[in-house]
C-alpha cells in the first residue's frame, strides 16, 4: 500500500505531529506480454457506500508525473463526495524510460527531429493499446468488482495515446479525456485519422472531451484543427451517439491543462446523470403546498430521469443521489407532511446507510413527530457514522444529545 496524501497537525498539548493519511493505494506490478515487460499500476478504490459496490473502471496514462496522479485522485474523489459523477476506480500507468515510444503511433513522417538526436524510438501506441485493452482491464476484472464503463485519461503523449487507442478500439471506452493532446504528431495526420475513425463509428455511445491552451502555440492549432474536422464529419451528433466537446483555457500553458480538464472533463461527460432537484424544490415551492401524490410524482420523475441516464454510462443500480431525496422530503416539512417526509428520509437511509446526513435528517424529522426516543437513535448513528468533528451533522447531533441529557437530570 501507498499512501499518496499525508497532513501533519499539532494536538491541542503541542505533541508529537499526528499523521493522517488521506488518499492510500494499492502498488502492484503486472507481467505484460503486449509490452514484453512488467509493468507498474497504481489501483485506487473509493469508499464504499452500501453493500457490494461495484465501481467504472478510470486509467490514467502517465501515473509516472506524482503530482499530477494525486491531484487526479483528489479531484475524483471530490466530484465523487459532491455526487457529481458516481463512485469509480482509478487505476494509474505510469511510462518510464520508454514513454516517447510507447505513447506514439508510427509516423510516416518518421522519428521527430528533437526525438532523433535525443536517440529515442516511437510506434509504441498499438502495443500500448493492447497491454490497456487486453491484458490490463481484465486483469483488473478479474481482482475488483468492477462494472463493464471504461474511461480512459491522457495528457500530452498519453491524451494522443488515448484519443488514438479510443478510436482503434471502439466501444472500449465510454469516456475519453484527453488533455493537450499532441495531434500535430505527424505533421496532424494521426489527429486526421482519429477524426475520421471515431465519426465512422456509429454503433457504440461515447463521451470525448478534449482540451489546449491558448498559450500552447501549434498544439493548440492541431486540437483546434481536429474538433474542426470531427464536428464536420459528425454534423449531428445524436445520431452517431458521439457526444464531443472542445474546451479551450485562457492563459494555460501545457503543464495546466490536466488539473482543469479532469474536472471539467468528468463534469462534462456525466451532466446528463445530474439531477435538477433545484428546480424541481422551486416548482414544487411556487404556489400552494402541493398533496402526497403531486411529491411523490416529482420524486418519482427524477428517479425515473436519473436511471435513464445511469443505464447510459454502465451504472444501472446507482441509487438517485442522497441530496435529491433529502431535498423533497425537508419540502414535505415545510408542507405540513411529516410522516411523508420521513418515508423519503428513512429511504434515503436505506439507500446511504454510511451517511450521516441521511441519519441526521431522519432525526429531525423524527423529532417533528414527537418521536423523541426514535430521534435520539437517530442522532446517535449519526455520530457514529461522522468521520469528522467539525461535521455540521456530527455538531447538530451532539447539541440535542447534550440538551436532552442536561433536559433528563433535570426531570431528576
Amino acid at each position: 500500500m501507498v499512501s499518496l496524501f499525508v497532513c501533519s497537525a499539532l494536538s491541542a498539548a503541542a505533541q508529537a505531529p499526528l499523521r493522517d493519511t488521506l488518499i492510500t493505494v494499492t502498488h502492484t506490478r503486472i507481467q505484460s506480454a503486449a509490452l514484453d515487460q512488467t509493468r507498474d499500476v497504481f489501483v485506487w478504490l473509493p469508499d464504499a457506500d452500501g453493500a457490494a459496490p461495484r465501481y467504472p473502471v478510470l486509467v490514467m496514462l502517465d501515473a509516472q508525473d506524482r503530482n499530477n496522479f494525486r491531484s487526479l485522485l483528489a479531484n475524483v474523489r471530490f466530484l465523487i463526495d459532491r455526487k457529481v459523477i458516481p463512485p469509480i476506480m482509478v487505476i494509474g500507468v505510469p511510462f518510464g524510460a520508454s514513454r516517447e515510444h510507447d505513447l506514439t503511433p508510427a509516423a510516416k513522417s518518421g522519428v521527430p527531429p528533437m526525438m532523433r538526436q535525443a536517440g529515442e524510438t516511437i510506434g509504441g501506441a498499438d502495443a500500448t493499446g493492447r497491454f490497456v485493452v487486453d491484458e490490463l482491464l481484465p486483469w483488473a476484472d478479474a481482482r475488483y468488482p468492477t462494472l463493464p464503463t471504461r474511461l480512459l485519461v491522457g495528457h500530452s503523449l498519453g491524451a494522443l495515446v488515448a484519443l488514438y487507442t479510443a478510436a482503434a478500439r471502439p466501444g472500449v471506452f465510454r469516456i475519453v479525456i484527453a488533455a493537450s493532446p499532441s495531434l500535430w504528431w505527424d505533421g496532424g495526420a494521426t489527429g486526421a485519422d482519429i477524426a475520421a475513425r471515431l465519426a465512422a463509428d456509429s454503433g457504440h455511445a461515447r463521451s470525448i472531451f478534449v482540451t489546449s491552451g491558448d498559450l500552447e502555440g501549434g498544439l493548440d492549432q492541431s486540437v483546434t484543427q481536429f474538433a474542426t474536422t470531427l464536428t464536420s464529419l459528425v454534423p449531428d451528433p445524436s445520431a452517431s451517439h458521439l457526444a464531443f466537446q472542445r474546451q479551450r483555457y485562457e492563459a494555460f500553458d501545457h503543464s495546466m491543462t490536466p488539473l482543469w480538464t479532469l474536472i471539467d472533463g468528468l463534469r462534462w461527460a456525466y451532466s446528463p446523470m445530474r439531477v435538477p432537484v433545484d428546480s424541481v424544490f422551486a416548482a414544487l415551492s411556487n404556489g400552494s403546498p402541493k398533496d402526497t401524490a403531486e411529491i411523490l410524482a416529482a420524486w418519482h420523475g427524477l428517479e425515473t430521469r436519473f436511471h435513464a441516464s445511469a443505464m447510459t454510462f454502465g451504472v444501472p443500480d446507482a441509487p438517485l443521489p442522497e441530496s435529491a431525496t433529502n431535498l423533497l422530503g425537508y419540502y414535505c416539512t415545510l408542507a405540513k407532511q411529516p410522516e411523508l417526509a420521513n418515508r423519503l428520509f428513512r429511504e434515503n437511509v436505506r439507500r446511504y446507510p454510511k451517511s450521516p446526513n441521511a441519519e441526521e435528517s431522519l432525526a429531525e424529522g423524527l423529532l417533528a413527530v414527537n418521536d423523541t426516543a426514535g430521534a435520539i437513535a437517530a442522532f446517535r448513528r449519526t455520530l457514529v457514522l461522522s468521520k469528522r468533528d467539525d461535521d455540521i451533522n456530527a455538531i447538530l447531533s451532539r447539541e440535542f444529545l447534550r440538551r436532552e441529557d442536561a433536559r433528563m437530570q433535570d426531570r431528576r
